[in-house]
């Protein structure tokens, strides 16, 4: 369950990104059961009530996944530029080793 709610903590943009995914899963869950309450319960559609539930359902339990995705996303791409960015400092070692021969 933990590996659920944390994503990595490694830059201070992964926090950032962790915040905002919990903010968002809690917002969609919130959206959806507004929606289901506003729309069925308050104005009472009887007939057509399913039209009303499915996008309510909709943000309860599809977007928080949608969210997730997007949010690993994020967290692949910051790897990818970390690991970049190790790349480029090997490089450039390896070249000033090159040069320092010569």
């Amino acid at each position: 369950m933990k590996n659920l709610f944390i994503l990595n903590d490694k830059f201070i943009l992964l926090t950032v990104i962790n915040v905002l995914y919990i903010l968002a899963v809690i917002f969609s869950i919130f959206f959806g059961i507004y929606f289901i309450y506003d729309e069925v319960i308050v104005y009472g559609y009887g007939w057509n009530t399913e039209f009303f539930l499915i996008p309510g359902i909709f943000f309860i339990f599809v977007m928080p996944l949608i969210i997730r995705v997007y949010a690993e996303v994020l967290v692949i791409l910051f790897k990818i530029y970390k690991k970049m960015q190790l790349i480029s400092e090997l490089k450039a070692k390896k070249l000033q080793r090159e040069n320092a021969g010569e």
